[in-house]
């Protein structure tokens, strides 16, 4: 790899991001015991001398490796599930392209040769290699898998279903299920939905039931969003698990209903409202 001679705190100084003052403060830091190990840029960010981004741009410059901006992409499904969701997580990558036998990928240490050699084995394809912040890299990680593990989810169900039931008997096996623990697939699934809304500050969640799909939208900063569109199969057992869980009748589907529920995620207490049959969500 061809590098720049320049150190990155030089580079983040040539580019007016930080002093020499402020270089000097953090090398310092850098030599007590605590910090001892920690790198440059690092520290740097951590005492808000510089933003993620700026320390990218200035990898870019150092290490000659193009720096991408992961709030501008959108994933190709082709390649949202090449890298094992374990290996994505703790190398910090994201799969971003696939052209020929090359894989593209945004890694948050371009330095981390051995788990791009991991990724490279795993995938039995060439890796090219692009910078991108760390948190945006997460960020894109709880956004894929999340999916993905809801959309197993949603198939694992299809495909338990038991044929020759009656829609009724269908619904009316969900809604026991529902009361009997956390593992059935279209409980995982419900679940995965209203924790990923949690996650990207999603003020309402709209389940909307299509002739074609079940859709679901989140509304965002004041824009609905598709989160997911799925099998309309899923129609009336996600239903009956929002109305179980909302303490709602089930049976009832003639007029409208509205439910609460209280949902703990990370520590905290997250309270619901949801109105039927429209099923909106919003949350306090």
């Amino acid at each position: 790899m061809r590098v720049s001679n320049l150190k990155i705190g030089q580079i983040l100084i040539n580019e007016g991001d930080i002093t020499e003052e402020q270089l000097q403060a953090v090398l310092a830091k850098q030599k007590e015991e605590a910090y001892r190990g920690k790198r440059i840029a690092d520290l740097l960010i951590e005492e808000k001398y510089v933003t993620e981004q700026q320390v990218c741009k200035a990898l870019e410059k150092q290490l000659l490796i193009p720096y991408v901006d992961l709030d501008t992409l959108q994933l190709p499904e082709d390649v949202s599930s090449m890298i094992p969701e374990e290996m994505a997580t703790s190398n910090l990558v994201v799969p971003i392209e696939k052209e020929g036998r090359f894989l593209t990928v945004a890694i948050a240490d371009p330095l981390n040769y051995q788990g791009l050699k991991d990724i490279s084995i795993a995938t039995k394809m060439k890796v090219k290699a692009v910078i991108a912040e760390k948190s945006k890299i997460e960020s894109k990680l709880r956004e894929l898998y999340a999916a993905q593990k809801a959309l197993d989810d949603a198939k694992e169900f299809l495909e338990s279903k038991g044929g020759g039931k009656t829609q009724a008997q269908i619904e009316a096996e969900e809604a026991a299920k529902s009361a009997n623990g956390d593992d059935q697939p279209i409980i995982r699934f419900v679940n995965n939905m209203i924790e990923e809304a949690i996650r990207t500050k999603t003020s309402d969640i709209h389940i909307e039931p299509m002739e074609k799909c079940l859709r679901i939208r989140f509304r965002i900063d004041g824009h609905l969003q598709i989160y997911m569109e799925t099998a309309a199969e899923l129609i009336p057992s996600v239903t009956s698990r929002i109305k179980f869980i909302g303490n709602m009748n089930i049976a009832e589907k003639r007029i409208p209903q509205d439910g609460r529920i209280n949902y703990r995620v990370g520590g905290k207490e997250i309270d619901f409202r949801i109105s039927v049959p429209r099923l909106l969500w919003a949350w306090n």
